[in-house]
């Protein structure tokens, strides 16, 4: 066994290594397979160089390290706005490696970027932290200095380079800053990757721009001056389109809600690759860290959200009291939809029959009763409980409402079957087959997937 396997994990924490983290939109936190190594697929990965030249300064002991900072811009990127989200955003802290001063970070960026070899301060630390994450088709995002750093550890001929031909397919770069050595060493020649640039202003663009076209032909650029929602501009010209209301405001805050209405959340992480004292490889370990980013993030919403939970809990005496349910009703391969005759309505088009549940009544009381109401129906002598059916979670927002399945007990009305199909708009309900079913339930996606 090696000499740093008997190394407490107090003691490495206190070590200037460069530090992984991870963010990830699913219903659990991520896997480790799914950072490391993991295939192309969709949008990819996005994987982001943290290395600011402003304030660098910060504690390797830090447990959250620069996610409370960035998680407006990553939930946004990740979350239900982006039309195209990527599979899981990687920050690749690089601030332990340079934690003097503002002066030494730029100095040695310049300093990196001036010379063809990976240097032995900052280059070659860099480019073995994304070797091990076995990237494929990645999207490299830096800001500022830290973009002529990104440049030098795409692989080209003539450079030492430790990233397989595949390992990026594009390039973002967030208000970069380069310098003249680097543009004499790096956009000397040709590229393959695909290149999108964000200025901080028209005089940069006018200055670099015709470097970067020469690398990369074909390259995208635009000015944003807004550094906090640069990033997501950036990757919106690159095919993570997001939907910002305004483009040009500060995002500061954190978006109404987090979690979808198919019961999918953010989920953050700390990313740990390590070397396995037994079989002498890397062993990636993904530690979930999202309750603390949350407070961290805003500690007065989640005191609130905390309060208002045992608040809530201790109203219902437990728990398992007061959710919503509702009742799927099935007639051979039709079910029951539900409408709102009421102006206004409570809610539009169609639905599943669900409704609140009262003090001290069982889930599955509730759904019968939902469908009596909502069908203006006795559901006590129309319907039958198919106990063999378990109830299916129908995540409504930050709500779980419990599906329970029924079977009418009376057979269809005399005629046709596909007479049933005829839609009412002035009745309570309908029978939908389910191809129909999936066009009327097309705009609710979590009903959908109950």
């Amino acid at each position: 066994m090696s000499r740093k396997a008997r190394v407490p994990e107090e003691d490495k924490s206190s070590w200037d290594n460069i530090r992984y983290w991870a963010a990830h939109w699913g219903y659990a936190p991520p896997k480790a397979g799914a950072l490391v190594g993991a295939k192309s697929n969709g949008s990819g990965l996005v994987v982001l160089l943290h290395l600011p030249e402003a304030a660098p300064n910060a504690s390797a002991a830090d447990e959250t390290g620069p996610v409370p900072a960035l998680l407006p811009t990553i939930s946004r990127l990740l979350g239900p706005g982006s039309v195209s989200p990527p599979s899981a955003l990687l920050v690749v802290d690089l601030v332990p490696l340079l934690s003097a001063g503002h002066t030494e970070v730029q100095a040695a960026l310049d300093e990196e970027a001036g010379t063809l070899d990976l240097g032995k301060r900052l280059g070659r630390p860099a480019a073995r932290a994304l070797e091990r994450l076995m990237l494929k088709q990645a999207t490299i995002v830096a800001y500022g200095g830290a973009a002529q750093l990104a440049l030098k550890l795409l692989p080209a001929p003539g450079r030492s380079a430790r990233l397989s031909p595949d390992a990026i397919s594009r390039i973002v770069l967030v208000h970069p800053r380069l310098s003249a050595k680097c543009v004499n060493t790096m956009l000397s020649s040709t590229r393959q990757e695909n290149l999108v640039a964000v200025f901080d202003c028209e005089d940069s663009c006018n200055r670099r721009l015709p470097a970067l076209e020469h690398a990369f032909p074909g390259c995208l650029a635009e000015v944003h001056a807004e550094s906090s929602s640069a990033l997501l501009r950036g990757l919106h010209l690159a095919g993570n389109p997001v939907e910002i209301p305004d483009w040009g405001s500060e995002l500061t805050s954190l978006p109404a809600d987090l979690c979808d209405d198919c019961g999918r959340s953010l989920w953050l992480c700390r990313l740990v690759i390590e070397l396995d004292p037994h079989s002498k490889q890397h062993r990636a370990e993904v530690v979930d860290i999202t309750a603390e980013v949350s407070e961290a993030a805003a500690p007065d919403r989640a005191r609130e959200e905390k309060c208002g939970h045992e608040s809530h809990d201790d109203e219902l005496g437990s728990s398992d009291e007061g959710d919503d349910a509702g009742a799927l009703v099935v007639r051979g391969n039709r079910c029951v939809l539900v409408r709102c005759l009421e102006k206004p309505p409570r809610w539009r088009g169609m639905r599943i029959p669900c409704v609140p549940a009262l003090p001290g009544e069982t889930p599955l009381v509730t759904a019968m009763r939902a469908a009596s109401e909502l069908c203006d129906i006795e559901g006590d002598a129309e319907l039958e409980q198919l106990p063999s059916v378990l109830p299916v979670a129908l995540y409504d927002g930050r709500k779980v409402v419990q599906i329970y399945t029924f079977k009418a007990a009376r057979p269809p009305p005399p005629g046709p079957l596909e007479e049933a199909d005829i839609s009412d708009d002035e009745d309570l309900y309908d029978w939908y087959t389910w191809p129909r079913a999936v066009h009327a339930l097309r705009d609710n996606p979590s009903q959908l997937a109950a």
